[in-house]
């Protein structure tokens, strides 16, 4: 009987061995397959493998050696136990892949506005603007209204416009009409864009060549800056409009961020430049000369627009030759 039970001792012992290499073998599988063990590196996959099929080996071994029924009894044993183990190894806190640096490559749109436009800044790198205004004085000239569809005027050193929407506001620029000239100015956003489902709906412009005098000249040139990015230059004829440029660039500013446009107008040749990319070049005959506006519009919204300009600045460049 005595010698019976040392016969027997080793079995047991062996299926106590089995049945725990078991479990763990099963619920590292398991916290694999749920995601509890996270291999982060080729290292760690290999280490997994070896690892896993190591403790098969061991397995395989014992069932082999001591008897198949007490393999199934430990593996019984085994997938009862291994889900109430909670194996978890934290995930690596991954490495961040840097993003690679955007090389820009100058479009032959680029190149060409840069080749009617440079020359023209250049030649008035030295020159004083006909009118510069930082709005800093409320009395430099510039029209303060309310009205029942807005309100523009000056505030801490900006000038505004209001719009209640749906509508649009505009103010004339105290210039007199030019033909050719260079324009910046900085504009943004200040409140009323979060609720527009429509983003294109909501935009600041610069209205330029802009004549009301009766048909059929009445019209203008009209560059729109967006939001979301967007950038237009369209031209109006009485009631028809036609878009000349219509882009989404890298260099435009979204949401409130401020936005520094440039406008060069010589001829039938307009190039726009935000933020001191060229980023458009149309050839228009159609408009020669006007006034020039800023003017806000919204969409149908509860909240009304509110957009800021500063540093308005514009040089007639009349005299320069083509």
């Amino acid at each position: 009987m005595g010698k019976e039970k040392l016969t027997k001792a080793p079995e047991v012992i062996a299926a106590i061995i089995g049945t725990i290499v078991g479990t763990l073998l099963v619920s590292i599988l398991l916290g694999f397959l749920r995601g509890r063990i996270a291999l982060e590196t080729d290292v760690a996959v290999v280490a997994f493998v070896v690892a896993f099929l190591l403790l098969i080996s061991i397995w395989v071994l014992l069932a082999i050696r001591w008897g198949l029924h007490l393999a199934i009894a430990a593996a019984a044993v085994m997938v009862t136990a291994a889900p109430l183990i909670p194996i978890s190894v934290p995930p690596a806190t991954p490495t961040p892949i840097p993003s690679p640096t955007k090389i820009p490559i100058p479009s032959p749109a680029d190149q060409e506005a840069r080749a009617f436009a440079e020359p023209i800044l250049a030649a008035i790198a030295g020159r004083e603007p006909t009118l510069s205004d930082d709005f800093s004085d409320p009395g430099s000239g510039w029209e303060i209204k309310t009205r029942h569809w807005g309100e523009i005027g000056y505030q801490d050193g900006e000038y505004f416009i209001i719009v209640n929407p749906p509508g649009c506001n505009l103010v004339v620029a105290p210039v007199p009409e030019v033909s050719d000239f260079v324009l910046e100015i900085d504009g943004r956003f200040v409140s009323g864009i979060d609720g527009g489902i429509f983003l294109q709906l909501y935009s600041w412009y610069v209205d330029f060549r802009s004549s009301y005098h009766p048909y059929p000249i009445s019209g203008d040139y009209t560059v729109c800056v967006r939001p979301d990015g967007g950038l237009s230059i369209r031209r109006r004829v009485n009631t028809e409009g036609v878009y000349l440029c219509d882009i989404d660039g890298d260099a435009i500013k979204w949401g409130y961020e401020t936005n520094h446009l440039q406008i060069i107008a010589k001829g039938p040749q307009i190039a726009l430049y935000v933020n001191g990319e060229p980023l458009c070049l149309v050839y228009d005959e159609t408009l020669s000369t006007g006034r020039i506006e800023l003017r806000a519009c919204c969409g149908h919204d509860d909240t009304p627009l509110r957009v800021h300009f500063d540093n308005f600045k514009i040089w007639d460049i009349s005299d320069l030759s083509p």
